[in-house]
């Protein structure tokens, strides 16, 4: 039997087993004459049944959109009726324009949520899916600027009875911006491994003995996640930057400032606990310029250490 035998009442059912807007619409395309006929006569059925299949994966995204505009101390939902219906409406719609074009396909990113949690969101999608993607969609149907300023905070959240947090650092009203021991885990997303290591002082960066042995423990650790790795930095002695609380909220200018403070020395103490052997230390300790291009002056002396001689760093 050819595919063009098939009566109207087959491919009806047959059109309400895909699983996805881009392949109905892929199948759509195949047969304008047969198939697109077929649809045209029974939209409402095929669509409501496509709607179904994906409704796991809506229900997986709001609940990540909650836990990250909403409350964060919650993984399940917290939006209101009202919240929640104007969310899925909008993701239908954007499901809808997007298609196969989507460069973070939405069935994508609730497949990546349900398998792994929050730690498998990669960097792009806390920012990109919400955001960029959208934008781009705002600046095709030539939205002002005034009139999306206007709009686009109400769009989805009751903005009036937003949370008034504040850091318990520098009390910096962030509301849902802030960053404690339920959200680590997608800290990724907003401040990389990348910019955390930029943030030693001096040039320890540009000495590359050291940031061989710092990479190379990290690859030989994959079990310290950022969670693991904040937690160890509020645990280290008492300095500066005052006590930190695993316990509190922290806007990510705070956060940065933690890493500024003790991220290089968080690692001289690992390294002193794996047993390794720390050199004497230079006299131009974290600011050493030597250390940038000398291997064996890197090598003979320690750098992860405050300087006693010199200038900052050139």
């Amino acid at each position: 039997m050819k595919f063009s035998d098939l009566s109207a009442d087959v491919i009806d059912d047959l059109l309400t087993f895909i699983p996805d807007f881009s392949t109905l619409s892929a199948a759509l395309l195949t047969s304008k004459q047969q198939v697109y006929t077929v649809f045209q006569s029974r939209p409402k059925s095929i669509l409501a049944r496509v709607l179904e299949e994906n409704s796991q994966a809506v229900r997986t995204i709001e609940n990540f959109f909650s836990f990250r505009y909403k409350d964060q101390a919650s993984p399940i939902s917290r939006l209101e009726p009202i919240e929640s219906s104007r969310f899925r409406r909008a993701l239908y719609r954007l499901w809808l324009v997007l298609r196969e074009n989507s460069v973070i396909p939405p069935i994508s990113l609730a497949n990546s949520l349900e398998m792994a949690g929050l730690d498998s969101v990669p960097a792009m999608y806390t920012e990109d899916f919400f955001k960029d993607e959208f934008e781009k969609i705002i600046r095709a149907r030539k939205v002002d600027e005034k009139t999306w300023s206007e709009r686009h905070d109400k769009a989805i959240l009751n903005r009036a009875t937003e949370r008034q947090d504040q850091c318990h650092r520098c009390h910096a009203v962030c509301g849902v911006n802030l960053w404690g021991a339920s959200n680590w885990s997608i800290l990724k997303g907003y401040f990389s491994r990348g910019e955390m290591v930029n943030l030693f002082p001096g040039n320890l960066t540009r000495n590359a003995v050291e940031m061989n042995a710092f990479n190379v423990y990290f690859e030989q650790n994959p079990q310290i996640d950022d969670r693991m790795l904040i937690e160890q930095l509020m645990a280290l002695d008492v300095d500066e930057s005052g006590v930190w609380a695993k316990d509190k909220w922290y806007c990510l200018e705070c956060v940065k400032e933690l890493f500024r403070l003790r991220y290089w020395k968080w690692w001289l103490e690992k390294k002193r606990q794996d047993g390794v052997t720390i050199e004497e230390d230079c006299w131009y300790g974290y600011n050493c310029r030597t250390q940038r291009h000398a291997q064996p002056h890197a090598q003979r002396l320690n750098h992860l250490c405050m300087p006693t001689r010199g200038t900052g760093p050139n």
